[in-house]
């Protein structure tokens, strides 16, 4: 009798999911599995689930929009819609090109009369790119300030944190947490380094690996549609805002197309990390998808959310081809 695939056939078609994901004005809540998936970790999740800490997110950065065309400008440029980003909420967004493939993926939130973006440093400079080829025709200023911020993660509560005046973005998580970050010249986040302990930033990308919440390095860019990372799911794409670069193409797989490739959360053992476009192949060898992002859950145990073709989880699928270690498929919680 032939073995029973480790990755099983488990997710529910996109447009299903998309019914059943809850939305958050800041993030994602929940997403909608099948609850044949597995449910648990291969390890055991104390990287992730541990005491309070900090964690200085020493990868991201921030570009600032500005200028009185800001906004307008932003809206015809983003997947998400840049009216419902105010002091109060921030959104998560992407940025596409005409063929609706992301450039970059951020949070934005707003802050003193100008629009922010916090994305991973490696790719703010592609996508200050991407936006100043536009930004010509539009009173706005694009700089990247990400030498004059810090930008710290908080997981729990930290009950003894008081208003210091920094900015606090809240991200709606099954475990606690948010985003500390002073703007240039602004109040400063010293105070906090004698508050609670401080934690590696894998155990960031861990939680936000476990909430399904993908993020584009320089080595994805180009290679992924909103659809395929559960932006939609996320409240990162508005099909009510109006025109933006790659909208055509977003709107028609929405309403018209059914998207061969999805997100979904992986779990594998293995002596070192494997990075962002990492191949996800079968056993004939045949590329069936990329690695987004990776994290390590504890000792050898990783866990990684990939864009793979949704026919090839009923068979097994290896990183970088059968002679790499075999993938699990995890429920996205």
């Amino acid at each position: 009798m032939q073995p029973r695939p480790l990755a099983e056939q488990c997710m529910e078609p996109l447009d299903s999911l998309l019914l059943q994901g809850r939305r958050s004005l800041n993030c994602v809540v929940n997403i909608g599995m099948n609850s044949d998936c597995e449910s648990q970790p291969i390890g055991t999740m104390k990287s992730a689930f541990g005491t309070d800490c900090k964690i200085n997110l020493l990868d991201l950065g921030i570009i600032c929009v500005s200028g009185k065309d800001a906004g307008q400008f932003l809206q015809g440029q983003l997947t998400c819609d840049v009216r419902e980003v105010n002091a109060e909420q921030s959104r998560l967004g992407a940025h596409c090109d005409v063929k609706g493939r992301i450039q970059a993926t951020f949070r934005l939130f707003f802050y003193k009369d100008a629009y922010y973006l916090l994305l991973p440093k490696t790719v703010i400079p592609h996508l200050l790119q991407c936006l100043k080829k536009y930004a010509v025709f539009s009173a706005v200023n694009l700089i990247d300030v990400s030498q004059h911020c810090k930008i710290i993660g908080v997981i729990g509560s930290l009950r003894t944190l008081k208003d210091q005046g920094y900015i606090r973005l809240a991200i709606t998580d099954t475990v606690p947490r948010f985003i500390l970050l002073t703007m240039p010249y602004d109040a400063s986040l010293s105070f906090i380094d004698s508050t609670g302990s401080t934690g590696p930033i894998n155990r960031w990308h861990l939680l936000d690996i476990l909430a399904g919440i993908p993020t584009i390095y320089p080595e994805t860019i180009g290679q992924f549609t909103p659809h395929q990372l559960n932006y939609p799911v996320l409240s990162g794409v508005s099909f009510n805002k109006g025109c933006y670069i790659g909208q055509e193409i977003i709107a028609r797989t929405h309403y018209l197309g059914k998207s061969k490739s999805r997100l979904y959360r992986l779990a594998f053992q293995s002596n070192r990390p494997f990075p962002p476009g990492t191949r996800l192949q079968n056993d004939e060898g045949s590329t069936q998808g990329r690695v987004i992002m990776v994290a390590n859950e504890e000792d050898t145990y990783f866990q990684a959310l990939a864009c793979l073709q949704t026919q090839a989880i009923s068979h097994n699928i290896y990183l970088e081809g059968p002679q790499g270690p075999v993938v699990k498929i995890l429920a996205l919680s």
